[in-house]
């Protein structure tokens, strides 16, 4: 209160001198606040320099008459802080009136406003009566010049003073807001015509002292408490003032004293009912009294004290069998009947285990934990409860608390109930729970309910039992909760590897000795489980632990059934650990069995679920399956799901692309396409060590390169480039088996030759049949190495401008498609297959061959080795030697006789089923050229045992050249490099086979004109010579492959059947084998017969044949 005030306060009666019994009264005035915290000298009271700061007292008398001595002695007495020293206003023997005695106090320091000033003095009852009680006065100024007066007046009994009686109340304060006392000046005047002598008035004390405090603020009072535990209950001052001293007493008033401060702390055995302390302020306690001030009255504390009834079922503790309704009975909760307190405290929080809800302060309460029922989440088992205090829902003997992992250690009671090394805490999906030291255990020590919940764990935390507590998380809905399931998000692969942790045995749970809180040795205090892709649920219950796209069950092992692709397990758990189906190891034993240990396809340490770029080789995983990245940072877009997969990756992620069908799907596929070029090299990656991997470090351990990395020290990739697609058919190169679309297969252009010779069926492709040993994706012939990664080369660059042959359409000033069947197809020019040039050409099999190109259009793979052979040849049947300057008869084309369509679609050539065909004005003929058309024939090529590896029909020119459709082009043949034996066949003459001849990739010629017996198959009764030029012998118009003239299947007797056996018939302008001479006639008699042709290629031996000898 910012004011000085003045009270003044009746005095008791002191004992008088014989002579002059005194009437004795004391008045005391305003108080000031005194300086606290000064002992007391031994045995005396403070000086005023402690109590109040010092001044100076000065005394003084004035009077109309003559009184001899009359004055004021010892002034300074008024002002040493003893009591039994006082200043004396004496009146001595004279005549007058209107004597006045002044005591005038100046007072020092700047004093505190709430202070008050202390005046005691005593009147001389003889001498004074009431009537002139008035004539004392006491005024006071301020430190502002202001003044006040107190006179005692007629309003005697306003002050509660009278003479010789009573105090009826205990003094009035005069109020003078916002003043300081400056000085005193206490006046005595005597009354007219009075003449007295003595003493009058004695002056013991004036002083400024602290103001009376109010009765304090109590906070903690008020509480019941069970006797069940402790009831020692704290009070504490509200708001306390450094200023006042509180004293705590056994009763209202007066009492003993308890204790001294601010708070008290009652007994730990306080009895059942109310029990109350009592507590006061004090003020200037150091101060002698009257300087000491006492609050007016006590402020009463109390606590009540109720029966022991810890889960207020009405039974009490010592009556109860489940004295906390955790459903689970005292006696498998440790309780010691003979010794309660000494029962067990597993999370040693001072509440024992028989009445903590929470046993081991792992957040999940007992009843949860025991398998009991707790639909409304208080913490207590539900249902009515019984006579001995059990939960109906519990049954009737209580419940056996479960031990999931058999660690001896139920789980109410172990922080690890699954030893997966991951703690209870972390697994009961309670996001509101604090476990900042991740010790498995809440955080905080406050359990204001006393009901074992602590903290953030408890939903009501004052008032015993939980409120709405969270049913335990059962991430993958298989009806274990976490906590007991080792498998949490059900995508194969156990928790505790999910989680980082060490399973060297494979059974599902941490390796190492348990500790005493259920935690296994090598989990430490519970492992904290990584959240790899940011995505705010942690692995162990995300299906898609790196946000690629693709469920952890397909990018671990992709062999565990997932028939409705959620990216969960299939099957039945029937040993209740949470591993379903083919992944548990011991489906009917808890935990698993020889679990394999996480995939880790490139081996960089980091397993493929939590890899963004699995196989190392540039390409992230979302983009090698086929996901969506518009921001390149190896993550599939989209909102996360609740399973942790991305939006645009579908409910259970991605399905893996095997693009080439190896059983390796890309994500850990080197080599996606089977292309014998490694994923990094296609997409433009660095491998300087040839090692079908990016090169670089990965720093912030998202698994990809740093060569690679468009951030390389934060998780995830920035800017990730859309993989590269050379040709821009929409197929990226690393799934693109002609990624420039120049009809040449990436294998071929590679020039890999160990790779290339792996591609047994020539269809583009290195065949995968058993030899991939590391499945690394890059097969045996491609690999280079036996281990896990490649040695294979980079793929050449023919003409050294920096592009690599494969992505290259143009090979220096040449354009590979023109060395190959397609050349008819790269319409524009520009070196590719026209249609495919913009992703328009249809793909059906989606290799990136054009389906015009593609000799397999349903399967992955159909662009082979065409290997283009020059051969050159003469039938002799239209040679006319040196008559046309060894040329060839064009008769036929002469006459328009030709087959507009191949004609070796016949049992006699093993009914060739090629499509070859051209049209009509194919055989325009033209003098000045020896390019004309002679006929078709049917070139064959084969391997050493004769098996038949490509034929194609061709065109036979006048010049011998065997060409294609165009007239132009060379024969291509769908073969590896290798040894190969060539044939030419025709439909009425015997066929040539060379002796092995080597083809290498860039293809070669052969001219069978000019060949002897050391470079054809056979001996030299297989053809004829004409001019020095060897030639296909004629005369084989049934075809049989023979040359007869008689016997048996002879063709004179063929030629003979086509004219109707006519004799002197003959018949013009055919197309027919029986045209032996093929001048477009079949005679058998008369000028240019084909019966003498037939008899000349025998030598005009009628009895005579001639064998066809080909491979």
């Amino acid at each position: 209160m910012n004011a000085d005030k003045l009270r003044f306060e009746r005095s008791r009666f002191l004992s008088a001198p014989p002579d002059a019994p005194l009437l004795k009264r004391n008045f005391s005035g305003v108080f000031r606040k005194a300086t606290l915290g000064l002992l007391l000298a031994a045995g005396g009271f403070h000086s005023n320099a402690q109590c109040d700061p010092a001044g100076t007292a000065s005394g003084n008398f004035s009077s109309l008459g003559i009184f001899l001595g009359s004055n004021v002695t010892n002034p300074s007495d008024a002002r040493d802080g003893d009591l039994s020293t006082y200043a004396l206003f004496w009146q001595g023997f004279g005549a007058g009136f209107l004597s006045t005695h002044t005591l005038t106090v100046n007072m020092v320091g700047n004093g505190n406003q709430t202070d008050q000033l202390y005046v005691k003095a005593e009147l001389n009852g003889s001498i004074i009566s009431a009537n002139i009680f008035s004539n004392l006065s006491v005024k006071y100024y301020f430190t502002d010049g202001t003044t006040g007066t107190a006179n005692i007046g007629s309003s005697l009994a306003s002050w509660g003073l009278t003479i010789g009686g009573t105090t009826t109340n205990n003094g009035l304060y005069l109020d003078a807001p916002g003043k300081q006392f400056s000085k005193v000046d206490i006046a005595f005047v005597s009354p007219a015509a009075v003449s007295i002598s003595g003493e009058l008035v004695r002056v013991y004390e004036v002083k400024r002292v602290p103001a009376q405090p109010a009765a304090p603020a109590v906070t903690g009072s008020g509480t019941t408490i069970s006797n069940c535990f402790s009831t020692a209950t704290t009070y504490t001052i509200t708001n306390p003032s450094s200023s006042l001293v509180y004293k705590w007493y056994n009763a209202g008033t007066g009492g003993t004293l308890l204790s001294t401060g601010t708070s008290y702390t009652t007994s730990a055995t306080l009895p059942n009912g109310t029990n109350n302390v009592y507590v006061e302020a004090v003020a200037a306690n150091n101060c002698a009294f009257p300087t000491q001030r006492i609050s007016a009255s006590r402020t009463t504390a109390s606590v009540t004290v109720s029966i022991c009834d810890s889960d207020g079922d009405g039974v009490a503790n010592s009556a109860d069998l489940d004295a906390d309704n955790d459903g689970i009975p005292n006696t498998l909760e440790g309780y010691n009947a003979s010794n309660p307190a000494a029962s067990r405290d597993t999370d040693g929080d001072g509440i024992p285990d028989y009445l903590d809800l929470d046993s081991d302060n792992d957040g999940i309460n007992d009843v949860r934990e025991a398998g009991g029922t707790d639909a409304n989440g208080d913490g207590k088992a539900d249902g009515a409860v019984s006579a001995n205090g059990i939960p109906a829902s519990a049954g009737a003997n209580g419940l056996t608390p479960i031990d999931s992992d058999g660690d001896g250690k139920p789980n109410a009671y172990d922080l690890d109930s699954d030893n997966d090394g991951i703690s209870d805490l972390r697994e009961s999906g309670n996001t509101a729970l604090v476990d900042a030291n991740n010790d498995g255990i809440v955080d905080g020590n406050v359990d204001t309910d006393k009901d074992g919940i602590i903290g953030s764990a408890d939903g009501a935390p004052t008032t015993w039992g939980d409120a709405s507590d969270p049913v335990l998380a059962d991430t993958d809905g298989d009806g274990v909760p976490n906590m007991r399931d080792l498998d949490s998000d059900n995508d194969g692969i156990t928790d505790v590897r999910e989680a980082g942790g060490t399973d060297a045995n494979g059974d599902g749970k941490a390796d190492g000795a348990i500790a005493a809180n259920g935690i296994p040795a090598t989990a430490g205090n519970g492992l904290v489980v990584a959240d790899s892709d940011g995505d705010g649920v942690t692995n162990e219950k995300d299906l898609d632990s790196d946000n690629d796209g693709l469920s952890d069950l397909k990018e671990n092992n992709p062999a565990l059934a997932d028939a409705n692709n959620d990216g969960k397990v299939d099957g039945t758990d029937p040993d209740g650990d949470g591993i379903v189906g083919g992944a548990d190891g011991a489906p009917n034993t808890w935990g698993d069995a020889n679990d394999p240990a996480l995939l880790d396809s490139d081996s960089d340490g980091i397993p493929n679920i939590r890899d963004l770029d699995s196989d190392n080789d540039g390409v992230n995983d979302v983009r090698e399956a086929g996901g969506t990245d518009a921001n390149g940072d190896g993550k599939a877009d989209g909102a996360i799901a609740a399973n942790g997969i991305p939006a645009t990756a579908g409910n259970g992620g991605l399905t893996p692309l095997d693009t080439d069908g190896d059983g390796v799907s890309n994500d850990k596929d080197l080599d996606s396409d089977n292309d014998g070029i490694t994923d990094v090299r296609e997409n433009g990656g660095t491998d300087a060590n040839n090692d079908g991997r990016a090169d670089g470090t990965d720093a912030d351990g998202d698994g990809i390169m740093s060569s690679v990395d468009g951030a390389p020290n934060a998780w995830g990739d920035s800017n990730d480039p859309v993989a590269i697609d050379s040709d821009g058919d929409g197929r990226p190169d690393f799934r693109d088996l002609d990624s420039d679309n120049d009809g040449k297969s990436d294998l071929v252009e590679s020039g890999n030759a160990a790779a290339i010779a792996g591609d047994l069926n020539n269809d583009g492709v290195i065949d995968f049949i058993n030899n991939d040993p590391d499945g690394d994706g890059v097969l045996t012939p491609a690999d280079g190495t036996t281990t896990w990664g490649t040695n294979s080369p980079a793929p050449v660059d023919t003409d050294g401008d920096g592009i690599p042959d494969y992505k290259d359409p143009i090979t220096g000033t040449k354009k590979d498609i023109d060395d190959t069947p397609y050349k008819s197809k790269d319409t524009n020019g520009d070196g590719r297959i026209t249609s495919a040039d913009t992703g328009g050409g249809t793909d059906s099999d989606g290799d990136g061959i054009p389906d015009i190109i593609d000799a397999d259009n349903n399967n992955f793979g159909g662009l082979g080795s065409n290997i283009g052979i020059s051969a050159k040849a003469f039938l002799r049947g239209a040679f006319q030697g040196a008559r046309h300057k060894d040329v060839s008869a064009n008769w036929l084309n002469v006459l328009q006789q030709f087959a507009t369509s191949q004609p070796y679609n016949t049992a006699a050539f093993g009914n060739y089923a090629g499509t070859e065909s051209v049209p009509a004005s194919t055989f325009t003929s033209s003098s000045s050229s020896e390019e004309d058309v002679v006929d078709w024939v049917l070139l064959e090529l084969k391997k050493a045992d004769g098996t038949l590896v490509d034929r194609h029909a061709a065109l036979i020119l006048e010049n011998g050249n065997i060409v294609g459709t165009d007239k132009v082009s060379r024969v291509y043949f769908k073969a590896l490099p290798g040894s190969y034996h060539l044939t030419v066949r025709h439909r009425n003459h015997l066929g040539l086979s060379t002796e092995l001849i080597t083809l290498p990739a860039a293809g070669t010629s052969f001219d069978f004109s000019t060949a002897t017996d050391a470079t054809l198959y056979g001996t030299s009764d297989a053809y004829t010579t004409v001019n020095g030029k060897v030639c296909l012998i004629a005369g084989n118009a049934n075809g049989n492959g023979n040359v007869r003239y008689n016997s048996t299947a002879n063709d004179r007797d063929a030629i003979l059947n086509y004219l109707g056996f006519n004799e002197i018939g003959f018949i013009m302008g055919v197309y027919t084998p029986a045209d032996v001479n093929l001048d477009g006639n079949v005679r058998y008699n008369g000028a240019a017969n084909d019966r003498d042709f037939l008899l000349e290629m025998l030598n005009f031996n009628e009895i005579g044949f001639i064998s066809q000898q080909i491979k």
